[in-house]
């Protein structure tokens, strides 16, 4: 949608500097952290940013929860820039350890009205 590339699209043009198709997850750490309170909204974040960084060596996924953690800890490990979460399943992977948030430079919280 048009809000979700309001904010979506200069997050990508700003870390396309940083950008590399090393398969090092050490080089591909969390730069952008988009909140969602739904993981319905997270989903469609998600799809937009896949979408508009499609041609770039940006990596990108979502975690919500509702779901196995394994797959999204496999994806963590290999390394995403962009990170698109609901708070409480982004809880379990701090406390996991499956995710480092000391690089993040960017943080969106999409819908921040409806978390609180």
């Amino acid at each position: 949608t048009g809000k979700t590339a309001g904010f979506a699209l200069p997050i990508i043009q700003r870390l396309l500097p940083l950008a590399n198709a090393s398969a090092s997850p050490a080089r591909h750490p969390v730069r952008a952290l988009m909140l969602t309170p739904t993981r319905e909204l997270a989903d469609q974040v998600y799809d937009n940013v896949a979408r508009y960084a499609k041609h770039t060596d940006l990596r990108s996924t979502v975690v919500f929860g509702g779901v196995d953690m394994n797959p999204q800890t496999d994806a963590l490990r290999r390394g995403v820039e962009i990170l698109v979460a609901t708070p409480g399943r982004l809880l379990d992977h701090v406390q996991q350890k499956s995710v480092n948030l000391s690089q993040v430079q960017m943080l969106v919280l999409d819908e921040a009205d409806r978390m609180l």
